[in-house]
């Protein structure tokens, strides 16, 4: 049978808040290995400008999920703790 959690979730904003974590953890990325982007890219030529974009969003899609987690995680009631 299906147990119902009492946990609260992240709502619209925590959702937002981590998406926007996530871009700028995307961007200081890129900014950070733009030597290392240019070079995977430059192998691709007519196709490295998509390259860069799908890296892109590929980072940021995992960090935004990487700090949705945490933050479900963080909302999760402790082991031992009173649900009443």
């Amino acid at each position: 049978m299906h147990q119902q959690s009492n946990a609260p979730t992240p709502g619209r904003v925590g959702h937002a808040v981590c998406g926007l974590a996530g871009l700028v953890v995307a961007a200081a990325a890129l900014v950070v290995g733009w030597s290392v982007v240019l070079a995977a890219t430059a192998w691709v030529p007519f196709l490295s400008t998509t390259a860069l974009v799908a890296v892109t969003a590929v980072v940021w899609a995992v960090a935004w999920l990487a700090f949705e987690s945490a933050l479900l995680l963080s909302r999760r009631p402790r082991a031992g703790s009173s649900n009443r």
